[in-house]
């Protein structure tokens, strides 16, 4: 495919925080890559701190012919502009008809289910590869998990939760926050459910971070790990301490259903402010990732019960890497897998995520207790 291609990749949402990231990656692996995005000066300005020429293409996402022709110059288009329940469709369905690889970074739970339910078809009778959440969420879990379950055959339970300090939600990242807050959560137990009301519990981090109360959150490899996991049920969760609100922990999971129906009726601008201020989100785009993060995955088969944990900084910093190198993947010439695939059936999860060490992150399985192969 890529002999007949003018260009290797193709980046949407080149001039957002993380799309230049990804650009760079790219650039640093020596690929041949296209800038994509809707406002010339502003791609201008980001092509000219690369140091070397880099193409750019100008698109508006209503313009279907426009965006085939520039799927068609590429062997794989990578989709980091944000919000993806808009972008996801269009762009993939673009790429599809021009058999092009597409991947996204999307941690939103909406048009994930999209990928897998409506275009895994379309993708296998095109022959590509349609990769959807190449990113922090959910690829680490998607990968973390078939590991820590190495051998076993069938798995009762997964409860994976996520630990982030220094989470400040802004631009596209704050959108999107306040699209999912309050919305059904959807979780799986043999099948995919919706889960109207959070649970309120507490997961195990670790020595560093021990026990920490956590509320059911939508993350997205709820989708992804039944794509090649044999798991009956999947819980996520992040920490309440997470959100920084001005309330009690236990509260956390109320408010924010309250806030979400806020968030949708006509105290909406009052509600959004008050969210600025407690939380400092903003809808302007902060050019800097303070994040830390832990995960930590706990998975149940019969009697045996395996403990794993994950870290690193920055979730957008991190999610460059992990978007640019499944995008390379994809350009070698033995790449034939097509289909909606998860980030963990494109490469494989144990040397991947050594390979994301030099970018500060490290995994540690824990002991397991009933496990004969211990």
């Amino acid at each position: 495919m890529s002999s007949h291609r003018a260009h290797e990749v193709a980046v949407f949402g080149a001039t957002g925080y993380t799309g230049k990231q990804i650009v760079r990656e790219l650039l640093a692996a020596g690929r041949d890559v296209v800038c994509v995005g809707r406002d010339r000066a502003t791609l201008e300005a980001l092509t000219a701190t690369f140091g070397q020429p880099v193409p750019i293409e100008i698109v508006d996402l209503t313009d279907r012919p426009r965006l085939e022709a520039i799927c068609a110059m590429v062997t794989t288009v990578v989709n980091a502009a944000g919000s993806f329940a808009e972008t996801c469709e269009p762009i993939a369905r673009a790429a599809i008809t021009t058999r092009t690889h597409y991947l996204d970074i999307s941690g939103e739970q909406s048009p994930i289910r999209f990928v897998f339910d409506e275009l895994h078809d379309l993708a296998v009778s095109a022959g590509i590869a349609v990769i959807p959440s190449a990113a922090f969420y959910a690829a680490l879990a998607d990968m973390l998990v078939p590991i820590t379950a190495a051998g076993l055959d069938r798995i009762d339970t997964v409860d994976i939760a996520y630990d982030i300090t220094d989470w400040t939600p802004s631009g596209a990242a704050y959108n999107n926050f306040l699209r999912g807050i309050g919305q059904p959560v959807v979780q799986f137990d043999h099948g995919f459910i919706d889960v109207a009301t959070p649970a309120y519990y507490t997961a195990d981090f670790g020595r560093t971070r021990g026990a920490q109360r956590v509320f059911t959150y939508p993350a997205p490899e709820v989708l992804t790990l039944p794509r090649h996991q044999n798991i009956d049920r999947i819980r996520t969760s992040m920490t309440t301490s997470t959100f920084r609100t001005p309330v009690p922990d236990r509260l956390v999971p109320t408010v924010t259903r309250a806030i979400g129906k806020g968030l949708r009726g006509p105290a909406a601008p009052l509600v959004k402010k008050v969210l600025e201020a407690t939380t400092g989100s903003s809808h302007d785009r902060i050019d800097n990732d303070p994040t830390r993060f832990r995960i930590a995955v706990t998975l149940r088969a019969d009697t045996i019960v395996r403990t794993a944990t994950l870290a690193a900084a920055g979730i957008f910093d991190i999610t460059a890497p992990i978007a640019a190198r499944i995008a390379e993947v994809t350009l070698h010439d033995s790449f034939e897998a097509a289909g909606a695939l998860a980030p963990a059936q494109v490469v494989d999860p144990k040397t991947f995520l050594a390979g994301l060490t030099e970018h500060g992150l490290s995994y540690h399985l824990g002991t397991a207790t009933g496990d004969l192969a211990q």
